[in-house]
């Protein structure tokens, strides 16, 4: 899956794409992650650099391994 340039997002931003996910957008830079589900019903926050850190590892594999 190859990343997707965005209008409106900062440059540094790599945006992807992927269907049937149940969280509609995660965020992690190593250090922080977000979460939220399609209707917001569930969202979700950690500075906790590990927990962050397992976010962003999780996406990074399923964006190289097109995990679906």
């Amino acid at each position: 899956m190859l990343p997707l340039r965005t209008r409106g997002c900062p440059p540094n931003i790599t945006v992807y794409r992927k269907e049937g996910l149940i969280a509609t957008d995660i965020v992690s830079d190593k250090t922080r992650a977000l979460l939220a589900g399609a209707d917001l019903d569930a969202c979700g926050y950690t500075d906790n650099p590990a927990l962050a850190l397992h976010v962003y590892q999780f996406i990074t594999m399923m964006m190289r391994d097109g995990v679906s």
